[in-house]
């Protein structure tokens, strides 16, 4: 791309190339017919190719996309010329933007995989006085959908620093911009929330400030810090009202995991209490089997043994909306790390035989939040074979672990599941050596 700080006339550049292939006006109409009619497009009278380099009409974009092959410039080599000539005009007053032209320039940029001339589209809006946000959030959406996605993150970064003092009218564009940096990787994404978490504070829309606050509280969970979950839990629940019924449960579930997590299992016991209050006899299932969770966590062996029989009592159904048909699945690991923790290791082939459906479907889930528990199942599968001696089952199980923190985008689990196999290494064989190398490799171009 040439440096769009040292512009030449754009048809003065094309006479510099006809003087330099020795082509003739007539020539040049010729060539340039012969690759409208195999593309399909109209044709062009030498009259009007000789008003075009006499500068006594304009160039449209499709003729310069033409003349552009007929000369062998590269693709889109004489696209900043263009922009400047015809897309986003200097006057002596004011830049003039042509939004009409623009956008169909930008349409071919993207059709053409032509992302670098979008963002000096965007460059240069962005000195405008007043920009065109409208133009801006329209390249972003088009980048996202044809997942250019650090291009599209790039334009709404640009967007959110032009719009800081209209935070009201603009929260879409910070709940879009933190969405698209969650999937460009979570160490992104914890960067993202902190701004996010800054902005939701001044938003005007209450449901977009539900929406950002529900954002934060799965973002800071994928991300294992407990006391954000925590704390954007009691914002979402300052603003929810008890008639939201779903997304008052769901903020409340988050919130006792979280309590969980950080071992403030009074607190957890409590948030329960204040469960059922709010949902009744509707989610009381859910509620007792998580109060037996957290009883096991903290080293409650008949609690261990009743949870056992009650999930057993509810077996999970796919595609189910019930709330307690999830929870046999979610509490694999829990009891299998467990019975891993307190040496009962006796137990743990009977308990895979009689909960063989629900582990297929807890590895069968591709949320990222329900991944967060197969990676956990699958360390303490891993965990499990290694103290009976079965290193390369449990190695297997670690390289899955592996490959689950990558789709989540998480860099501390990843290295928690790298320092596993590292200690174990001496026992891995060698299509193991090589999946862990691959996955290393993977690892660090994603985080």
């Amino acid at each position: 791309m040439m440096d769009p700080g040292n512009q030449k006339d754009l048809v003065d550049m094309i006479w510099e190339r006809m003087g330099f292939l020795r082509y003739k006006q007539l020539h040049l109409t010729q060539k340039i017919n012969e690759i409208a009619l195999k593309k399909g497009s109209n044709t062009y009278d030498n009259a009007t190719v000789h008003n075009i380099l006499k500068k006594n009409r304009g160039m449209s974009l499709e003729f310069l996309v033409i003349v552009t092959e007929a000369l062998g410039f590269a693709e889109g080599e004489l696209f900043p010329e263009y922009i400047n000539q015809y897309l986003i005009v200097e006057q002596p007053s004011k830049m003039q933007v042509h939004k009409q032209k623009l956008n169909k320039f930008i349409n071919v940029c993207i059709e053409k995989g032509l992302y670098e001339y979008c963002r000096l589209i965007v460059d240069k809006l962005k000195r405008i006085d007043n920009p065109p946000i409208a133009i801006l959030k329209g390249i972003a959406d088009k980048l996202e959908k044809n997942r250019q996605l650090d291009s599209a993150c790039y334009i709404y970064s640009i967007i959110t620093s032009l719009v800081d003092f209209k935070l009201g009218e603009n929260a879409q564009i910070h709940i879009k911009k933190f969405k698209l940096q969650m999937e460009m990787g979570m160490n992104k994404a914890y960067e993202s929330a902190v701004e996010l978490g800054v902005y939701a504070t001044y938003m005007d829309d209450e449901i977009l400030k539900q929406r950002a606050f529900g954002l934060l509280i799965s973002t800071y969970y994928l991300l294992d810090d407990w006391d954000k979950v925590y704390y954007y839990c009691d914002e979402q629940l300052k603003i929810i009202s008890h008639k939201n019924s779903g997304q008052y449960s769901e903020t409340l579930s988050y919130k006792i995991y979280a309590a969980r997590k950080k071992r403030d299992y009074k607190s957890a016991l409590e948030l329960i209490d204040r469960y059922v209050e709010a949902m009744g006899v509707k989610q009381n299932k859910w509620a007792t089997i998580t109060r037996l969770i957290i009883y096991v966590e903290m080293g409650d062996n008949e609690a261990l043994t009743q949870l056992i029989q009650l999930i057993k009592n509810y077996p999970p159904r796919e595609n189910s909306t019930d709330k307690i048909e999830y929870v046999p699945f979610q509490c694999v690991p829990i009891i299998l790390s467990a019975f891993v923790k307190q040496g009962l290791l006796e137990l743990v082939p009977q308990f895979m035989e009689d909960f063989e459906s629900e582990i297929n479907l807890l590895l069968d889930q591709d949320n990222p939040l329900d991944i967060k528990h197969i990676y956990a199942f699958l360390i303490a599968r891993a965990d499990y074979n290694f103290l009976i001696g079965n290193m390369s089952h449990g190695l297997d199980d670690v390289i899955q672990a592996m490959n689950c923190t990558l789709i989540l985008k998480s860099q501390n689990q990843f290295a928690l599941a790298v320092c596993k196999f590292s200690t174990y290494t001496g026992f891995a064989l060698p299509h193991q050596r090589s999946k862990f190398v691959e996955l290393c490799t993977t690892a660090s171009k994603s985080f």
